[in-house]
């Protein structure tokens, strides 16, 4: 039986996400294509540490190898084990599973935001400088974007992004810590903006490198 939450509406913005990544999957592709120019006429590193990508250095735990070595004889089935995954992260992030989802990495979600954002006629508010990859999805798919300049401190001014919303917003758009400005916004400050903000659209904030910020007043949402 099919689950009364996948309704025709669901399919039917799931045939619109498949649909807009297409439309923004050519966007990607220059910028891989300019990087490989440059690295092919300056020359890498044996070792390069790629600052434009949230590597891990170190690589898979020992344990994480092993675990895979172990699992690699039924590497040919399908695994079936995702909602054990979204059942396993909902109790740690603290929300129910229906809240949780994975992608293949960041890219795929920050596409599908700009996507859903796009599906009515609107406007999209955005920090810049940032890391835009779900902004350029939505305006590909017909949203305005509206850039909202960080400040003199290099700070993303939430002040001045409250100030550029318009009614027919339909998506505000946060990097948390910024990407390529490695500024965080303070918990409090992001938490109240938030709050009266996603009462009447959505808030959707990239964390990708919230691992590396040692500051005490940055937090996770």
């Amino acid at each position: 039986m099919m689950n009364p939450a996948m309704s025709r509406r669901r399919l039917l913005m799931g045939g619109s996400l498949f649909a807009g990544a297409a439309a923004v999957q050519s966007m990607t592709g220059g910028s891989i294509r300019l990087l490989n120019s440059a690295v092919a006429e300056i020359g890498a590193p044996a070792a390069p540490i790629r600052m434009s990508s949230n590597e891990n250095p170190w690589g898979p735990s020992k344990l994480a190898i092993a675990a895979m070595e172990q699992a690699f004889d039924q590497s040919n089935l399908y695994g079936g084990i995702a909602g054990k995954i979204f059942e396993l992260q909902s109790k740690i992030e603290g929300v129910p599973a229906n809240c949780v989802t994975m992608s293949a990495g960041s890219g795929e979600i920050l596409q599908a935001a700009g996507v859903l954002a796009a599906l009515e006629p609107g406007s999209v508010v955005s920090p810049y400088p940032t890391f835009n990859q779900s902004v350029r999805a939505a305006e590909a798919l017909g949203a305005e974007v509206i850039n909202v300049p960080v400040g003199e401190d290099m700070h993303i001014d939430l002040k001045a992004m409250y100030a550029a919303i318009r009614p027919d917003t339909r998506m505000v758009y946060l990097c948390n810590p910024n990407n390529p400005i490695p500024s965080i916004i303070e918990k409090k400050e992001l938490e109240d903006f938030v709050r009266t903000v996603s009462k009447d659209r959505l808030v959707f904030i990239d964390e990708a490198y919230y691992e590396y910020v040692d500051n005490p007043d940055f937090s996770s949402m």
